[in-house]
């Protein structure tokens, strides 16, 4: 019989530490039988000198047997075992595993996914699970939908030419005004149809099959949105391409993926029904009328303009960089499970070997505990999931609902992101507690919640004091730059 041992991102490693370890446990010279004959070797004398000290036989008696009995138990029966990572879909079989150490791989891993899974079950009518997708996943997603760009760089500086010379005269000319662009449901769709006959801009393809293979001609506005349109579809797939493995690395099809979890996790927190086309065309023409702007107070030499544009971006981006530390969490917290899990797997020939000491029991019992508090994260990552779903859909209908309807237009977009991007860095910090919580609840009980509410109120009182205290004194510190600083040749005394 083989037991299933299931990890998430983890298979190829775990195969290379269960061969590691069938490898020692098997064969005429194992090295696992000469470490335990070590260790035995020593353990015996230890209680020889006990008996000795205290003229008891039965205390050496005790030990020797039952160092027999576990050892025996630990080295000699041998199991099959088959690595199933949920992530990258391998599937590997290991012969001639350590009986224990199979069946409770297995044993915890399995309960981990079932218990998981169940929890998902329950909270299916909260959005997105966490066995498919990872904690918060939506929100996660929609953080980034405001920081979707034209990849294709001529298409990109072709939509700035067309927005500089088409758009801005529309809305000079009082085609549709600065608010009906910002609530427009379909942004392409408002410039591609009121596109002038008689303005125009370059435009610049690409062929290859000429000498020089990028060609500039003047087209009118409507036949550079009718070139436009065509480019459409090229784009959406080297967006796909682009995010999908930056935001799905593991996945087998990280393109496939991100196409088909975007209207998904836009769904659910939006409760509007956008495709994966239509929410990145909103979000690349919101960035395409942002960077053509941009350009053109840059060649008109509006300075002031510039610079007040400048700030605003600097600002998004600082805003931004205060999300990384929950980002960094959730991505450290993933790989610090598959580590964990590889790690202890890993010991058993060290634990084997300290179990024939005197209470060697103890260190199996808690090895035992180890193993299924490391498969006791997932449950409670699925917890967290359905918890951050609910927050975020609330902030995320909060967000669209701009002009008294919910609608994905430029007014939404900025806030959609902005209030994902807060709940996935919340996920994030959340994360870095399951596993303190889950130990502690282990081994402490109950006791161990009042540790976490320390824990998630400890930055909230760090930033509370700090602004406190800058209020009532007047000291206030902020923007400060300093660089190439040099410092030498100092001197004091008489302190």
């Amino acid at each position: 019989m083989a037991y299933d041992v299931i990890t998430h991102g983890g298979g190829e490693g775990l195969v290379y530490v269960f061969n590691a370890v069938a490898a020692l446990f098997n064969g005429p010279r194992a090295l696992a039988s000469s470490i335990v004959y070590m260790a035995g070797s020593f353990a015996t004398v230890l209680m020889v000198m006990v008996m000795v000290a205290k003229q008891e036989l039965l205390p050496t008696a005790k030990w020797f047997f039952g160092s027999l009995i576990i050892t025996s138990a630990l080295m000699l029966p041998k199991v099959d075992v088959i690595i199933k990572d949920r992530v990258t879909k391998l599937e590997r079989p290991v012969a001639h595993v350590p009986f224990m150490l199979g069946v409770f791989a297995g044993i915890s891993s399995q309960l981990g996914e079932v218990l998981a899974k169940q929890m998902d079950a329950i909270f299916a009518q909260a959005g997105p699970d966490y066995t498919g997708h990872g904690v918060a996943m939506a929100s996660k997603l929609l953080s980034k939908v405001e920081h979707f760009h034209i990849r294709d760089p001529l298409m990109a500086a072709n939509m700035r030419g067309f927005v500089q010379q088409c758009m801005v005269f529309d809305i000079a000319k009082g085609k549709y005004t600065i608010k009906e662009l910002h609530g427009s449901d379909n942004v392409w769709k408002l410039l591609r149809d009121t596109a002038s006959k008689a303005r125009g801009f370059v435009y610049k393809a690409h062929e290859p099959t000429k000498p020089k293979p990028v060609t500039s001609k003047i087209v009118t506005c409507e036949e550079g949105a009718i070139l436009l349109e065509q480019a459409w579809g090229t784009a959406y797939k080297q967006a796909a391409f682009a995010y999908g493995p930056r935001l799905y690395p593991s996945a087998p099809n990280p393109a496939k993926l991100f196409m088909e979890n975007l209207p998904l996790a836009h769904g659910y927190l939006t409760r509007l029904s956008h495709s994966a086309e239509e929410i990145l065309q909103q979000s690349m023409m919101s960035n395409a009328i942002d960077d053509g702007l941009l350009e053109l107070n840059q060649l008109t030499d509006a300075n002031a303009a510039v610079t007040a544009y400048a700030a605003k971006r600097a600002q998004a981006q600082q805003r931004v960089a205060y999300s990384l530390q929950g980002s960094m969490a959730s991505l450290s917290l993933s790989v610090l499970k598959v580590v964990v899990e590889i790690l202890f797997y890993g010991l058993f020939p060290i634990i084997v070997a300290i179990s024939i000491f005197p209470g060697g029991w103890v260190v199996i019992k808690k090895y035992i505990i180890a193993l299924f508090w490391i498969q006791s994260w997932a449950p409670m990552y699925a917890i967290l999931n359905m918890i951050m779903n609910i927050y975020g859909k609330t902030k995320s209908m909060a967000a669209v609902s701009t002009i008294g309807r919910g609608a994905l237009n430029m007014y939404s977009l900025k806030g959609l992101s902005d209030a994902n991007e807060w709940i996935s860095s919340a996920a994030g910090y959340a994360m870095m507690s399951v596993p303190f919580l889950s130990y502690g609840i282990i081994h402490y009980g109950a006791g161990a919640l009042s540790q976490l509410a320390t824990h998630f109120g400890s930055v909230t009182q760090s930033a509370a004091s700090h602004a406190a205290e800058e209020a009532t004194t007047g000291n206030y510190s902020m923007g400060n730059t300093s660089f190439d600083n040099h410092n030498k040749h100092n001197v004091s005394g008489f302190k």
